[in-house]
């Protein structure tokens, strides 16, 4: 089997080769679709650390995101290991900072990669590798995440492993993966933030000729400074990429905050400007036409003579015509601009009500950190998200808060079950229905926590009973215990125990009669 046969695929052609895989445009022939299909090479696969890495990135497939790569199957087949996912055909990242973007493009990109992190990492996966490769873009140019937990090549000028341990690439990677030490999610929050400064410069924050050099200005060197035509962007990329993760934003949920408040701002000044630009332009016109007529009418009035006076009568009509015509023009723009005053108004008071949902969100967010998820009543991540959703029905952000605490409160109920502690269960269960009445989950588990106190009440009600039965036994009363143990029977037919008590029983009662 060559190295471009899998089973159930049609490789058409080969698009990308790096150190550890291959990857291919396939035809899926069970449902005729067009995909990738990446196959680990046959060496590789005899090494279980690479395999290990390899099936990494198929455990993703799990992850349903709209800026997550789509995963379809994984396989291993004749000492194949492949993974067949989603065909993106409109390039990746490093061709569009080639070509440029702008701010407007940068926070958008950046926006929807932060949104798909922090599903990931609400998932417990960490991607490792950030960087614009690893950037797709689909046919209606939506950013795609694809590349978790892989390395497409083993070099130094592409991906660096050290002691084993795989580091990401070198010009992207955080401090802490550099110092190989241990990694959580806000190691992905400082390489988007390298990716990010590269967005809006063209070029890559830090630069060397070694890697050695390179990683040593990842641990020591803080970023560079951006332009001034850059600026508002300097306090979301230095949090990022701080070198302690501490220093960090602690989630990409809170990253999208401070991202959409920079998108917000910079829409307001874009208005405002533009607004004042009109009604410079209207003020400007109608001066300039009052100095023209100036200068003609003083002109004419000291320059010609009576009898060239008629000239001027008729000069004098037209312009009083151009100058009606001219200030119907201006109550025109007169609205236009008070159009546009109602549309800034309308927009700051946007902003106002944004504003009041960020800082709820924000204390939202500090009560999550303090545990206070439902109570106090008046001071918990519930009452902030409750106020949101008041403001704004559909806010996604508090949606997912609200759902974040249902999940809480659902995982410390299955925890209880698993000790055997139902009412504490139930209990958790009613402060998570508190957050969202409507959740099946809760719902669900409520109904099978039920369900298994009602057969322990049961079995602990035999459990007496066949005590009973035995105590009457010892003392000889086997006629009563035989009584008892057949009425048993009938509620659990199959209960070896009672069937073998009620056969010593029956033996007792012959030796009696004999």
């Amino acid at each position: 089997m060559s190295d471009s046969t899998i089973p159930g695929y049609k490789v058409l052609k080969k698009v990308a080769k790096g150190g550890m895989a291959s990857v291919f445009i396939a035809i899926q022939m069970s449902v005729g679709r067009t995909i990738a299909l990446k196959i680990l090479s046959k060496k590789l696969c005899e090494d279980s650390s690479f395999s290990r890495l390899f099936l990494q990135e198929a455990n993703c497939g799990v992850l349903n995101h709209p800026n997550i790569i789509t995963i379809y199957e994984a396989g291993e087949t004749d000492s194949h290991l492949y993974i067949a996912m989603e065909y993106l055909q409109g390039g990746d990242l490093k061709q569009k900072i080639k070509a440029g973007l702008s701010q407007e493009e940068t926070i958008d990109i950046i926006t929807k990669l932060s949104e798909a992190l922090a599903y990931a990492h609400s998932k417990g996966f960490i991607h490792r590798d950030i960087k614009p490769g690893n950037v797709l873009f689909n046919e209606i140019k939506q950013p795609i995440l694809a590349d978790f937990g892989i390395a497409r090549a083993i070099s130094f000028n592409d991906q660096t492993i050290i002691d084993g341990m795989m580091m990401g690439t070198p010009h992207y990677t955080s401090p802490e993966q550099a110092s190989s030490s241990e990694v959580d999610h806000r190691t992905d929050l400082y390489s988007l933030g390298v990716v990010y400064y590269e967005m809006l410069t063209g070029s890559k924050p830090f630069i060397s000729d070694t890697p050695f050099a390179l990683i040593y200005k990842h641990l020591e060197e803080p970023p560079p400074q951006l332009d001034s035509e850059f600026e508002e962007h300097q306090p979301i990329i230095h949090k990022l990429m701080s070198k302690k993760p501490d220093d960090r934003y602690a989630s990409a949920f809170d990253l999208i905050e401070d991202l959409a408040k920079l998108s917000r701002s910079k829409n307001e000044q874009a208005a405002i400007r533009s607004a004042r630009m009109r009604t410079y332009k209207s003020i400007s016109l109608f001066v300039a036409l009052v100095l023209v007529l100036s200068v003609i009418v003083s002109d004419k009035l000291s320059n010609y003579r009576e009898k060239q006076f008629s000239n001027l009568k008729t000069f004098a009509a037209r312009t009083t015509m151009l100058t009606k015509d001219f200030l119907n023009e201006l109550d025109e723009k007169r609205s236009i601009v008070e159009k546009q005053e109602e549309e800034i108004h309308i927009l700051k008071a946007q902003i106002n009500k944004n504003n009041v949902i960020d800082r709820h969100l924000y204390k939202a967010a500090n009560y999550i950190k303090n545990s206070q998820y439902i109570m106090p009543k008046d001071a918990s991540a519930l009452y902030e998200y409750t106020l949101v959703l008041s403001i704004d029905p559909d806010n996604v952000q508090a949606q997912s808060g609200i759902s974040v605490i249902t999940e809480h409160y659902y995982q410390l109920a299955k925890n209880e079950v698993s000790k055997r502690t139902y009412f504490e269960a139930l209990d958790k269960i009613d402060s998570g229905l508190i957050a969202n009445p409507n959740s099946e989950k809760l719902a669900q588990l409520r109904i099978s926590i039920i369900a298994r106190m009602s057969i322990s009440d049961k079995r602990m009600q035999l459990e007496n009973e066949l005590l009973l039965a035995k105590n009457l036994m010892k003392k000889g009363q086997h006629d009563l215990a035989l009584e008892k143990l057949e009425f048993l029977q009938t509620i659990s037919k199959k209960n070896q125990r009672i069937m073998s008590l009620i056969s010593i029983a029956q033996n007792h009662q012959k030796e009696e009669m004999e």
